[in-house]
């Protein structure tokens, strides 16, 4: 017969099947390919009830309803009669299928009639007659394919049973801007499957949800489309040829796709270990055909849900890592290394005995002065550059930059890193703090004190505190830059028995010093 809605080209007509061997395998595929027409049967017929909600009174509505009611019946019939639980109880062997083949032809043949008769009204049809024809095809293939099962002599395999050739697709049907029913955050979803109804339908479910639909006809398709592109979801079929769903969902997982990815499987099977098989490979769900929208709309969301929450984690997680890398360099900031390793370990600095520090001290002569004559902010730009320079020469030198207090420096040797010498490195520091401030077109020199001795390291305090070092080798260090002479490196006694063999220097004689008493400064000139 001629099909005027093909453009005059014969319906293609189903493989005759063939059943050798009836196993659960064998029948489960049977089941698969009689539930693919069926699926656009209830996909197409439920996207034209969709279109004619607010067209109750339109003179298709009550067949198309009748239709999907038919061919629900005929579904839920189909699962009972080749269910493969008949195995365990001995009722099911070829006769049965063919038999039951039979049987259930004659409401595919009433299915098909009422399509043909959809096709054939003529009353406000136009904007409806390409769906009408898919559902047509789909009839005229389920008929078909049980009518060859009912009168095969055997059964086996997947040829048995492959649906015919789709035919030449038509343009969709034109929807207006109310029929999209975007209930959820649109996403871009790639669907998987090597049946063109199948994809047509999917997309234009999820179109009309408010989704970007991408394609892919099998599973190399699939991969090579994840791969290239972002999706926020994929619905994978299970049975494919080439490269099957198990297997695109294998390579996904390899490629690390899937933990940005979800895939929800649509198939027809019913196998429970392929789903099984599918959710240990990675899946996020599993959706059977032919599949209701309502059941569709709402794991899809699930599985987009799922998706932004996993994004919105990994966000917050990168927030909390450069929070904490934040931290980390404001902590190094204020404290030594060691300290901050010790403060991250044990929430606290334990306080400790050095016996052998080299204290630097350096203040700037006619600081003071200074400010009283200049803007706070060209002051504050000559002190940053003062920093600077103290900052890199500390760390050039092998120094412990302690704190800056006003216009004075602080700096230790041998505190939280092993010196063989001090005195020395602190000496060297101080050299070429002094040579860098003459060089440089500020109005100020320094005076540097050093002294060596035992001293005690911690952080005390609540709030904005520092580490910091006390003891009499500290104040003496004090003592020794505030009596020492400007534009120089001044040790004491102790400290220039330390590099009397390394430096060049003079003794400044005895100074008196509060709270000390007199001591004998030197003033190191450069190094021997």
């Amino acid at each position: 017969m001629k099909s005027e809605a093909n453009d005059g080209r014969e319906s293609p007509a189903a493989t005759t099947p063939r059943l050798e061997a009836l196993t659960q395998e064998s029948l489960a595929l049977v089941r698969h390919e009689l539930r693919t027409p069926i699926n656009a049967i209830l996909g197409y017929g439920e996207l034209l009830l969709e279109d004619l909600e607010e067209d109750p009174s339109h003179p298709l509505a009550g067949d198309l309803d009748q239709l999907h009611v038919r061919t629900k019946s005929l579904l839920d019939e189909i699962n009972r009669a080749l269910d493969n639980s008949q195995f365990l109880t001995g009722r099911i062997d070829l006769r049965d299928v063919r038999d039951t083949a039979a049987r259930l032809g004659q409401p595919a043949g009433s299915i098909e009639r009422l399509a043909d008769h959809l096709v054939g009204r003529t009353e406000r049809t136009e904007p409806l007659r390409p769906d009408l024809v898919r559902i047509r095809t789909a009839a005229r293939q389920l008929a078909a394919m049980l009518a060859n099962l009912a009168d095969s002599e055997s059964v086996a395999g997947q040829d048995a049973l492959q649906p015919p050739e789709a035919p030449t697709p038509l343009p969709p049907p034109v929807t207006s801007g109310e029929q999209v029913r975007a209930q959820m955050a649109p996403g871009r979803v790639l669907v998987v499957d090597d049946n063109e109804a199948n994809r047509d339908v999917l997309g234009r479910y999820l179109t009309r949800q408010g989704h970007d639909v991408d394609f892919a006809e099998n599973g190399k398709v699939a991969l090579e489309k994840a791969v290239a592109g972002t999706y926020d979801l994929i619905l994978l079929d299970i049975l494919m040829p080439e490269i099957d769903g198990r297997e695109v969902l294998r390579r996904l997982r390899a490629a690390g796709l899937l933990a940005r990815t979800p895939v929800i499987v649509i198939s027809a099977m019913d196998d429970i270990q392929a789903v099984a098989d599918c959710i240990k490979l990675g899946a996020e769900d599993c959706l059977r055909k032919p599949f209701d929208h309502v059941l569709l709309r709402a794991r899809v969301r699930a599985g987009l849900e799922k998706k932004r929450l996993r994004e919105r984690e990994e966000a917050y997680l990168e927030e909390i890592k450069l929070g904490k890398e934040k931290a980390d360099h404001l902590l190094h900031l204020l404290y030594p290394s060691k300290i901050v390793e010790e403060l991250k370990s044990t929430g606290r600095v334990k306080p400790r005995l050095y016996q052998h520090v080299a204290v630097f001290f350096a203040d700037l002569v006619g600081f003071t002065a200074y400010c009283q004559e200049r803007e706070p902010d060209t002051v504050l730009r000559h002190l940053q550059t003062v920093d600077d320079a103290f900052e890199e020469l500390t760390l050039e030198h092998g120094l412990e930059k302690i704190k800056t207090i006003g216009d004075a420096f602080m700096a230790a040797a041998g505190l939280l890193q092993r010196s063989e010498n001090p005195v020395l490195e602190c000496v060297r520091c101080g050299l070429a703090f002094v040579d860098r401030l003459a060089a440089s077109n500020l109005p100020w020199n320094v005076r540097v004190g050093i002294h060596v001795g035992p001293l005690i390291a911690g952080i005390v305090g609540r709030r904005k505190c520092l580490f910091d070092v006390w003891g009499a080798t500290v104040n003496t260090a004090a003592r020794v830059e505030s009596n020492g002479d400007a534009g120089s490196v001044n040790v004491s006694e102790q400290a220039w028995r330390e590099i009397e063999s390394r430096c060049l220097g003079r003794s400044l004689g005895q100074r008196q010093m509060k709270g000390i008493g007199a001591l004998e400064i030197f003033q190191v000139q450069g190094m021997r």
